[in-house]
């Protein structure tokens, strides 16, 4: 308990200056917090602040208590899978395994948490990339492994698709009925696929998805990184990335399948159920691509990309978040800017900075508030070049929402590294009534990082369900 009253002090005396208002976006001083202490908005792990740690996912349970998911190294500097149980107030339950905390070791040695969430039931399924197989677990409430499922708790699920036969999990989503849709990579000649599972709750292959539960298409030069999966209301399934060979590189890919698994042959710019645009090209200027994180799926079946691109903003404006919006038949949404995109330059160290990367933006993911306004979750540096977690909100006609924080946007830096390296790197945002949960890590010196849960302010009664 020492250890976070430390913590959070640190937190009053790095943000005091910014939660002095008390408009949507201001730290939130009931979040973090329990009767022995006043919150900050803030709230770091304290167990263990000598390990390295890692956020996967911040996942909200029926009960409203929330579950944050990653990966934390034990004494040996092994990883290991974690999973951290909070109360709707964002202090941890200490009824939750040791002090609010489980970990389980992985289940490859190059393994990793590549996404999580929580079905109806408070159930926790999290998906390991880097095994030969998809992996996925399933852990109850209290955080045991689940062995209602298959006998263990684990479900293996290989393509053997040829070459080396490993196949890599990136997303995971709970289908209506409370199965499962994974979708990652699967090794294959000439090169590797994309590839989905859909799988019951039970650990079985769903009827009519493709064959045995499982479907492949074609990856090479359209889609090398999974950034998002989405189920849309009549079972048709999203999956967004991007293909980014090297880091001068940045094409957008959606690709839409009906709920068999196949490509939605009416969907799509690129090939019969494939979107993809390259920013840069269609400007005639490759500074100009775009390296998209996140995506989100509107109810009219628009879908959203949010990312960071070079050499949108004014002279002074390094990197930008920039937002690209596909209308419902995989065509480009020329409405919100040239060919579908928009971008915010939120340059937090000012108009004329004394180093032009003070004003860099950078953007991971989203959340939809009920009344339709978008919030965006992302880093940003200011003057002296610390990343801080950014929060920027807009109206639904994508427009930055002055009524939030500074014209739209506001940074938080969690400033109690030790060397004095202090920095911010952001997961996802949960909205719900009355506030804005993010998931990020906290640089605690010497290279490593604290997981931790931010609140802010959202003068929202109901935070879903006005559609």
């Amino acid at each position: 308990m020492r250890t976070a009253l430390l913590f959070t002090a640190a937190l009053a005396a790095a943000s005091a200056g910014a939660s002095a208002f008390a408009a949507d976006g201001a730290l939130d001083a009931t979040f973090g917090t329990d009767a022995e202490f006043p919150g900050f908005g803030f709230y770091l792990n304290p167990y263990g602040i000598q390990l390295d740690s890692v956020v996967t996912a911040l996942k909200r349970a029926p009960n409203g208590q929330l579950y944050l998911i990653g990966r934390v190294k034990d004494l040996q500097d092994d990883w290991r899978t974690s999973i951290r149980r909070l109360d709707p107030d964002g202090y941890p339950d200490f009824a939750f395994g040791d002090a609010g905390v489980r970990t389980y070791p992985l289940p490859c040695p190059d393994a990793f948490t590549s996404d999580a969430e929580v079905d109806a039931q408070g159930r926790i399924w999290v998906a390991f990339g880097g095994c030969p197989d998809f992996k996925v677990y399933r852990f109850t409430p209290a955080g045991e492994l689940d062995n209602s499922l298959l006998g263990t708790g684990v479900l293996s699920i290989a393509f053997d698709l040829g070459n080396t036969n490993e196949d890599d999990a990136r997303q995971l989503e709970i289908d209506p009925q409370g199965g499962i849709v994974v979708a990652g990579f699967a090794s294959a000649l000439p090169s590797r696929r994309l590839a989905l599972a859909h799988y019951t709750a039970d650990g079985a292959p769903v009827a009519g998805f493709g064959v045995d539960g499982k479907a492949d298409f074609p990856a090479a030069e359209i889609i090398n990184y999974v950034k998002g999966l989405h189920i849309m209301r009549d079972g048709r399934i999203v999956v967004t990335g991007l293909y980014a060979p090297n880091p001068a590189s940045g094409r957008q890919a959606v690709y839409r399948l009906q709920s068999n698994g196949t490509l939605d042959a009416g969907y799509g710019n690129f090939a019969p159920g494939i979107a993809s645009g390259d920013l840069g090209v269609a400007y005639g200027d490759l500074l100009k691509r775009v390296f998209s994180e996140g995506s989100l799926l509107l109810p009219d079946g628009s879908v959203l990309q949010v990312g960071t691109g070079i050499d949108y903003g004014g002279p002074h404006s390094y990197y930008d978040v920039v937002l690209i919006k596909w209308r419902p038949d995989g065509q480009p949404d020329t409405s919100i800017g040239p060919f579908g995109a928009r971008a915010y330059s939120l340059d937090f160290a000012g108009a004329n900075p004394a180093d032009d990367n003070d004003n860099y933006d950078r953007a991971f993911s989203f959340a939809r508030q009920g009344d339709g306004k978008i919030v965006i979750l992302g880093e940003s540096r200011a003057s002296g070049s610390a990343l801080g977690a950014t929060l920027i909100r807009l109206t639904p006609s994508l427009d930055l929402d002055p009524t939030f924080g500074d014209g739209g946007k506001v940074r938080y830096l969690t400033a109690i590294a030790t060397d004095g390296n202090n920095c911010s790197y952001v997961d996802e945002p949960l909205v719900e009534p009355g506030r804005i949960v993010a998931s990020m890590r906290a640089c605690i010196g010497g290279g490593k990082f604290a997981q931790a849960t931010m609140g802010v302010e959202n003068d929202l009664l109901f935070a879903d369900g006005l559609d």
